[in-house]
């Protein structure tokens, strides 16, 4: 079994001994939605504000190798892939996921909810030149 693949299986045991619910959020719910993409490491993140408690709040379980995981949607994974982006610039691979997610999933994305993200960070622009 890969390193990656033990850290996940110990980071769920760890969150189900505390009795909290995770939800995969950046490079691997990439993966998770169809986006082929490779990933070296396991980050954990702490969600403080309203929207974002309320995206880890309506991720859904899906069965995955590494056991039963709930797994953000994929607006909410653009959300949080902006967000990155947006405190730090240098972190296109955020941007080339957004694209690719945004390719793979146009048809059935909520586009209003996309567009709130986008204002949110003042970068509308951004949106309507990575759907062009």
């Amino acid at each position: 079994m890969s390193n990656l693949a033990e850290q996940i299986r110990e980071a769920l045991s760890m969150f189900a001994r505390i009795g909290t619910e995770p939800a995969l959020i950046g490079g691997l719910a990439v993966v998770a939605h169809q986006v082929v993409r490779a990933t070296e490491g396991l980050d954990l993140l702490y969600a403080h504000r309203p929207l974002a408690r309320r995206l880890l709040a309506q991720a859904s379980e899906r069965n995955t190798p590494m056991g039963r995981m709930r797994i953000i949607n994929v607006e909410g994974l653009i959300g949080f892939k902006l967000q990155a982006f947006v405190n730090d610039a240098t972190r296109m691979r955020d941007i080339d996921d957004i694209r690719a997610l945004l390719k793979i999933h146009r048809a059935s994305l909520n586009m209003d909810e996309l567009q709130a993200y986008f204002a949110l960070f003042n970068r509308t622009d951004l949106l309507h030149e990575l759907l062009g």
